[in-house]
């Protein structure tokens, strides 16, 4: 008898009878979908490449006319229905590999027809191309050397691993703008009836305050970007319910109480959330971090994956998202800093190595304690510790990021942050643990949800937990540190036909690049090597 979907996550810590149990420990290790085989390429402790780690793939394949050569179509995640490979080649001899992207995952069908040729139906009608016919599309397209070439009349893209792109748009933020309504509660700060000026050093375009000025701890709309707020505090300004308590943290210092913190927050309800791999970090190859004792030996990484290839992550939203892309931000740890030293996830599961998922395609697993950022199939964006159990739904997993362990769970703060190894916060060039760091929160307002990202100028995780905690923050995570490249946030909105850049602080403008158009957009204009998450405009 199958498992439903809406079984599985319930019975996933539940004792039944021995036949039905170990049917039901495969679904909680992977979800519904993974056929046998490729669950124990999955789950086997080997080398393997990075196809073999998908679990829920499914391939066709068909006889190119007048050779002995094959086209093989592989379906990375048939339930996101984004990244396919493309192998070409005859068996035993040297193979071609494609990464190929729908760019319409919910309204085009790809399918190997009979010819062979590519099907692709949904709604711009049903046409079919073979793109490694001769003249061989294929090889024009990767020859190109762009990011993301278009083949099949455009309905599909071959990701190259190159880096490039020209996306221009102009710096600094328009004139006016329409202001938005509503926002997140403020922040609980001891003069709640008061609340002060301070002065702000932020790039962003705001309504309702005066250049250079915000509210402490209140949300001001960004003008031109309905349903995203900008808020500011000084962490000394936070309620004493607060600064005391709930939960444990570390005293706070003079620095850190007198910084000013900025953030932004998105209603959920309008936007979505994306998340790329960049070209180089995180990679897929063991971190120097964890102890010999917990390394499998003869594996190139944790997860037996030592290279991406054939797949091309690039670090930049794809160009048919670009237009309804309103922010960018910089993701997590590189694969060297993202596992654990010490503490008890040092110990387990090869050292813990921070997860990381793109398109439905798991690049590196998901691993049971960690601070997970995620978005399913359906569009939902949660922030939860992951556990075992939550391998269930593993396969409707369209984007995931881990990093770390909890600031913030349940509203209170997490098991270690006053423990700077076990909690693997890192620290600065100089080996201090305050220093600049960024972070995520969810928060709520009513009926509604808001992804709220948060920098923090110098500060320990003990000082970012109180702040979140002051703006009702239930679940809260740390995200990368140190410079403003790693820490990067842009925000991007049109006026009158031209799109500004709007950066969090002026000194993320420095991580811009300058084409002969104008300002090329880090994330946004150009493929970059670290991974970053994107919010869009919701549509198809």
């Amino acid at each position: 008898m199958p498992i439903s979907d809406s079984e599985s996550p319930r019975l996933c810590n539940r004792p039944l009878g021995l036949a039905r149990s170990v049917l039901i420990l495969a679904t909680c290790l992977l979800g519904t979908a993974a056929p046998a085989d490729q669950r124990a390429q999955y789950d086997a402790v080997r080398a393997k490449s990075i196809i073999e780690l998908q679990p829920f793939r499914s391939e066709t394949s068909a006889n190119l006319p007048g050779s002995d050569a094959k086209v093989r179509l592989i379906s990375l995640n048939p339930a996101v229905n984004s990244w396919f490979v493309l192998q070409i080649g005859k068996t035993g001899a040297a193979q071609k590999y494609y990464h190929i992207e729908n760019p319409n995952p919910r309204g085009q069908k790809i399918a190997l027809a009979s010819g062979p040729a590519l099907k692709l139906s949904g709604g711009g009608g049903t046409v079919t191309c073979a793109p490694w016919a001769n003249p061989s599309e294929l090889a024009t397209a990767a020859a190109s050397r762009r990011p993301f070439a278009p083949i099949c009349g455009g309905r599909l893209y071959l990701r190259n691993p190159v880096a490039g792109s020209t996306l221009s748009v102009a710096r600094g933020a328009p004139s006016g703008g329409a202001a938005s309504a509503g926002g997140p509660p403020a922040a609980s700060i001891a003069a709640s009836g008061n609340r002060p000026a301070i002065t702000a050093q932020t790039g962003l375009g705001l309504s309702g305050t005066k250049p250079g000025q915000m509210t402490m701890g209140a949300w001001h709309p960004v003008a031109g970007l309905t349903g995203v707020f900008a808020s500011a505090i000084q962490p000394r300004a936070i309620s004493k319910s607060i600064l005391q308590g709930p939960g444990t943290v570390n005293a706070l210092d003079g620095v850190e109480l007198g910084q000013t913190v900025y953030m932004v927050a998105f209603d959920l309800s309008r936007y979505d959330l994306g998340f790329a791999v960049g070209t180089n970090d995180p990679n897929l190859k063991w971190s120097p971090r964890p102890p010999a004792s917990v390394r499998a030996p003869g594996l190139p990484g944790p997860d037996g994956v030592g290279s991406p290839a054939p797949l091309a992550p690039l670090g930049m939203v794809s160009p048919n998202l670009a237009g309804r892309t309103v922010a960018t931000f910089a993701g997590g740890f590189k694969r060297r800093q993202g596992a654990f030293k010490y503490g008890p996830y040092a110990a387990v599961n090869g050292g813990s190595h921070y997860g990381f998922i793109e398109q439905g395609v798991i690049f590196s697993k998901l691993q049971p304690g960690l601070s997970t950022l995620y978005v399913t199939t359906n569009g939902q964006i949660q922030m939860k510790t992951w556990t075992k159990s939550d391998n269930g739904q593993l396969s409707k997993i369209r984007f995931a990021r881990q990093n770390g362990v909890p600031l913030i769970e349940g509203g209170v703060p997490g098991r270690y942050v006053t423990q700077w190894g076990p909690g693997n916060w890192s620290g600065s060039a100089e080996a201090k643990l305050r220093t600049l760091r960024a972070g995520a929160c969810m928060l709520g307002s009513g009926s509604k949800s808001y992804l709220a990202y948060a920098y923090f100028p110098s500060a320990t995780p003990s000082a970012m937990t109180r702040t979140f905690q002051a703006y009702g923050c239930k679940y809260a995570m740390l995200l990368d540190m140190n410079a403003p490249v790693l820490t990067y946030l842009a925000l991007y909105v049109n006026s009158g036909g031209t799109t500004y850049i709007e950066h969090l602080v002026p000194q993320m403008a420095t991580s811009d690049k300058r084409g002969g158009a104008g300002v090329v957009p880090k994330f946004l204009g150009t493929t970059d090597s670290r991974d970053m998450f994107y919010i869009m405009r919701k549509g198809r």
